[in-house]
């Protein structure tokens, strides 16, 4: 491997825009995904999650051989509230127990179909016994345990936003909302069940690292491919004639790591707030780029 300009420095970059639609779907509101470096800049649109993960294993798995580094970004949370885990009654480390229940419970066949809700109906049995903390589903859907509407953070005795989500000059919705407009709670169960697999599953898992979880508040030196939460909306995107704002904000936000690495700059990123945040590290996750 030739020596590295700077401590961030990766050969190709990868941006996915995530999707928990419940049949296959392409164009708008589905998954996304854009290459550069390494090779000549490419789009993806594949109709499910199964397909999308065996896309991104297929393409990391030459470019680790070739002893290059791959940065992989996805658009939603990799982790929770602080204290989740515990009112779930996990041990060991919050976020990598999280992860572990999640791809045991998670249902996601090869069409898309999945179990999200019920999951997060059980999920919320465990914690309060009603419908909270995650809510937002479908009428079919509502049961004891889940329903439409939000209840009050002390209901379920956590906070709703994490601190990056807090911190985010844009921010998002909270990761315990599954369902309507601008939600991102489904698309985290379903793609950390998913990741959970490519990590501690899949034989590329060996060489991936996730940030900051298994890192640390550093740029990532060692790891061939280093997995990151993302949220494109932070940057200005402009589709080009024709092109679907969901890809574009992939194509731009790719471009953008690139660009950054290579003037030296995004080592500065993985130091993420530049305090001591022993939460984020160890169950609720950070955003890239946020500061």
């Amino acid at each position: 491997m030739r020596p590295r300009a700077n401590p961030a420095s990766f050969d190709a970059y990868l941006v996915v825009d995530w999707s928990a639609a419940a049949r296959p779907k392409t164009g708008s509101d589905s998954i996304w995904i854009h290459a550069v470096g390494a090779g000549s800049p490419a789009s993806f649109n594949p109709p499910t999650r199964a397909e999308a993960m065996a896309h991104i294993e297929a393409r990391l798995d030459p470019l680790v051989e070739r002893g290059l580094r791959v940065f992989v970004g996805f658009d939603f949370a990799f982790g929770y509230p602080s204290g989740l885990a515990s009112a779930l009654s996990l041990k060991g480390d919050p976020w990598r127990a999280t992860w572990k229940l999640l791809a045991q419970e998670i249902e996601d066949d090869d069409h898309n179909r999945n179990n999200r809700f019920a999951v997060a109906g059980e999920l919320n049995r465990r914690i309060s016994g009603g419908r909270g903390p995650f809510w937002g589903c479908p009428a079919s859907a509502e049961s004891p345990t889940l329903g439409s509407r939000r209840l009050d953070a002390d209901q379920a005795g956590l906070a709703a936003l994490r601190e990056c989500d807090r911190r985010s000059p844009v921010p998002p919705q909270s990761a315990l909302k599954l369902f309507t407009a601008g939600s991102v709670g489904s698309q985290s169960l379903t793609g950390i069940a998913r990741l959970a697999h490519l990590r501690f599953k899949s034989p590329i898992g060996r060489h991936c690292r996730v940030w900051p979880f298994e890192t640390g508040w550093a740029p990532p030196t060692e790891a061939p491919v280093v997995l990151a939460e993302v949220f494109p909306s932070l940057l200005e995107v402009r589709p080009r004639d024709g092109e679907v704002r969901d890809a574009a904000q992939v194509r731009t936000l790719a471009q953008w790591l690139q660009a950054r690495d290579r003037a030296g700059e995004l080592a500065e990123l993985f130091r993420g707030p530049g305090v001591a945040m022993d939460a984020a590290e160890r169950e609720e996750g950070w955003i890239l780029g946020v500061s």
